[in-house]
Parts: structure tokens; sequence; C-alpha cells
């Protein structure tokens, strides 16, 4: 492992970014790192909870120390950050002994053709961006890092598909790596190398420009999924990317201390739309107010809200603040909570398939989301991402593809899973992981507690 990470990181010329510590000002909130589940040697992970629950693996990504590029006083970059790539994998700790040996090769595949792909694309989004900043000068793109051109991308996927408007949805969105990048933390005013993970939803006269990003296994069944994220002003952004080739609009507002009201940031699992589990912040909503629920949580048939499968939760401090968004999803009952505090829990139509994770900010102009003012923008900013999970093997067609297509009234997609009617000789994902983990019979000899429960 150690040779394969070192060849890794000759062919790549990569800046690693291997655990960095959070900056003074974030430490409170920051999780045990993976350098100290190593050490350890974990057989398994333990999260706190009213029941004891194992995880097999685990995962972190941490946006806090990202080298960014910087630009010479011709508006050129330097030659030394000409490419910038990070090394995502080695923050990561995994302890599944080929539990994951059939998980989707497909994927895999595919994901090699696109990685080609989408490096011919940066490679001129690069070239463009260069004559840009020589033509128009610093403002548009100082020391900024689009999320597609380091290798965090091979874990999370940033999403290209659009859609067409409809009755639930009437403004198009249009999802685009150049809304997804890295840039300074502003809110760390004492650390100049703070960064974070920025991810932006613009509204223009004719489509938002939405941004999503796809963990590429879809094999997940279950996990405990944490963002430490804030919604952010555009006051808050001094340095973003172009979008189109073009500098990004910019609105004429007498408060840019106000989030725009009309976006929704989400953190969800997801199988399909009847299979799924959302925390989401709408900023039409009061700035303390967070949802959550398991779909599906409407009914087309009678156009009314499913009792019971939605819950409002109200935080201790606004979501433009830093805050550790959390969802337990579990064999019988799903789990919201907010810096460790529990906020909603439900046991109607808990996710039983195979799923991903992903994180969006969007806009479709419907009655879930509202409609963002043309010109304005919003932005949420994430210090770190943590799971820890299981995985399951395919079963009854568990989603391969990544095709859009309209989905229930609130959502902006769906997933196409090619599902086929289930028969007698097919077992439910339930079926599947207990009878795997029974002839594994792994024992968690040396537990690793990912919350502070257990004298840790």
């Amino acid at each position: 492992m150690i040779s394969f990470l070192f060849s890794l990181l000759l062919s790549l010329f990569v800046t690693t970014a291997l655990c960095f510590p959070a900056s003074s000002n974030s430490s409170t909130a920051s999780p045990r790192l993976p350098l100290d589940f190593y050490k350890r040697q974990c057989d398994c992970y333990v999260v706190s909870g009213s029941e004891t629950v194992y995880f097999e693996n685990y995962a972190f990504w941490d946006f806090r120390k990202i080298p960014l590029p910087r630009y010479d006083s011709n508006g050129s970059k330097g030659r030394d950050n000409r490419r910038s790539y990070i090394l995502s994998r080695a923050d990561r700790i995994e302890n599944d002994e080929g539990d994951n040996e059939e998980e989707n090769v497909d994927d895999e595949e595919n994901a090699d053709d696109e990685e080609n792909v989408d490096d011919e694309a940066n490679t001129d989004d690069e070239e463009t961006a260069d004559d840009g900043m020589k033509a128009f000068g610093k403002e548009l793109d100082l020391g900024t890092l689009l999320f597609s051109q380091t290798a965090f991308a091979r874990d999370w996927k940033p999403q290209k598909w659009h859609r067409k408007g409809n009755k639930y949805g009437p403004v198009p969105i249009i999802n685009s790596p150049e809304n997804i990048f890295f840039a300074s933390n502003t809110l760390y005013t004492n650390d100049s190398e703070s960064t974070h993970l920025v991810l932006r939803t613009t509204r223009f006269p004719n489509h938002t420009a939405t941004a999503e990003l796809e963990h590429h296994l879809r094999n997940i069944f279950h996990c405990s999924l944490r963002v430490r994220m804030r919604v952010m002003t555009v006051s808050s952004v001094s340095r973003e990317p172009m979008l189109y080739g073009r500098p990004v609009p910019k609105r004429n507002t007498t408060n840019q201390l106000m989030v725009a009201g009309g976006a929704c940031a989400g953190i969800f699992t997801y199988r399909s739309s009847t299979c799924e589990s959302d925390i989401e912040i709408l900023t039409s909503d009061p700035p303390n107010i967070v949802r959550y629920a398991n779909q599906p949580d409407y009914d087309p048939i009678t156009d009314a809200m499913i009792p019971g499968a939605a819950s409002v939760g109200t935080l201790s401090q606004p979501w433009t603040n830093p805050t550790t968004h959390r969802v337990d999803w579990l064999h019988n009952i799903t789990k919201w909570y907010a810096d460790g505090e529990i906020k909603a829990s439900n046991t109607y139509h808990v996710p039983d398939q195979p799923s991903m994770m992903a994180i969006n900010l969007w806009s479709n102009g419907g009655e879930w989301t509202g409609d963002m003012p043309v010109g304005q923008s919003v932005y949420i900013g994430i210090e770190w991402i943590e799971v820890a999970y299981n995985t399951s093997t395919k079963v009854n067609g568990a989603p391969s593809d990544t095709v859009p297509f309209p989905s229930h009234k609130h959502r902006p997609f769906a997933r196409s899973a090619a599902v086929g009617s289930e028969s007698d000789h097919e077992r439910s994902a339930e079926e599947v992981e207990f009878i795997q983990r029974k002839e594994g019979a792994r024992q968690c000899l040396r537990p690793c507690f990912l919350d502070d429960v257990r004298g840790q």
C-alpha cells in the first residue's frame, strides 16, 4: 500500500493533504483524523446513539488546508502551480478485507473514461482561465482551484447533467463542475492558509446553474455521514472561478450580508425517489431551520405531504455558522444530528437498498425551494466530510448509472436504476447483508469510536 501511494504521488505530481490539523478556530469541531484510527488498527467503527452500531469502513476528506494556485503580477499562473492535484485517497482508512470485490466494476471503468474526458476539458478550461486573467485582471480568479482538477474527484464526482423545467420546477437547472471549487475560508481571518470546498448556485434569466457531488460507490448499505459546512452570503466569498468562461453575474444589492432565498442545500443518501434519506436547508426558511425526511414524503395522488415522513429541526445557531450535519442510516431507523445533538429520528420508510451519498446546491423555482432572484448566487462552504459505512453487493439492480429524469414534487431529479420486478429467487438487501455478515463471522476486536462515547 505504501509503495502504491508513493508511485501515485510521483505519477500525478501530487501536493498531499494528509490529515492536516484544523486551524485553532475550528479545532473544537474537528473529528479524529484517519491517522489516529490507522495507529489503532481498527477492526470496525462505532458511532454514538441509543444502540451500538458497527461499521466496517471509514473515510475522511479534509478540505481545510488545500494549497491554492497563486498568480504572478501579470495575471498568469506560476510555473510551480500550473497543475495542482490533491491526494484524497491517502486520507482514507478502509478495513473491508475484500468485501467490495463485487462493487460496480462497470462504474470503475466508466469513471476512468470520464476522467480522461474531464482531464482534456479541464486543460482547456485552465488555458481559458489564464487568458481570462490576463484580459480582465486579478479580480476574476485569484487563488481558487476547481474540485474536478484534484484527486478528490476520484471519490466524489462533480455532476454535469441538466434538467428541463416542469410544472413542479419551472426553472431549468444545469449542473456545472465550475460551481465546485476550493477557495480561501474567509471566516478564519487569523489563518491565511485556511480553505474550504465551495458549492455555488447562480440564477440566470433562463436557468439556474447548480452544483452536485456524488460519491462513486453505489453499494453503500447503512452509514453515518457527517458534513461540516455553512451556508454563505455573497460577501463571504471574495474569490471564485468564472462560469461559462465569464465572470459570475453580481446583482446590485443593498444587503450582501443576507443569503438569497430560493436555494436548497442537500446532504443525502440516494437509491431512488422512494429510497432516500435527506438533510435539506432551504434558504427561504428562517436561518436556524433544517428539514429532515425519508422519501417519499409527498403523495402525488392526493397532492399532499405524507404524515410522519418529514421533520423540522431547529439549530442552536444559524446555518450560516459552521455546523456538523449528520445522518445515521441504520437498519430500521434514520437519525439526524446537528453538532452532536439529535434533531430528529424516523422509522418510516427507512431505505432498504444499496445507495450512494451526495451533496448538492440547487434551485428550480418550484414550491419547495422558491425562486432565486436573477443575478443572485448562494454558496455553501464545506470544511470536511466524514463517513463510517457498510457495503453490499449488487442486489435487485442496484443503481449503476446517473441518468436524470423528473422525480417527485420537490427534488430536482431522480436516478434511473433499471430495477426489475423481484422474483422468488432474489433476496432483499437486508437478507444479503445478514447472510454475508453471518458467513464471514467477522469479529470486532479493536473498535474505534467516531464520537465521544465510552470514555473516548
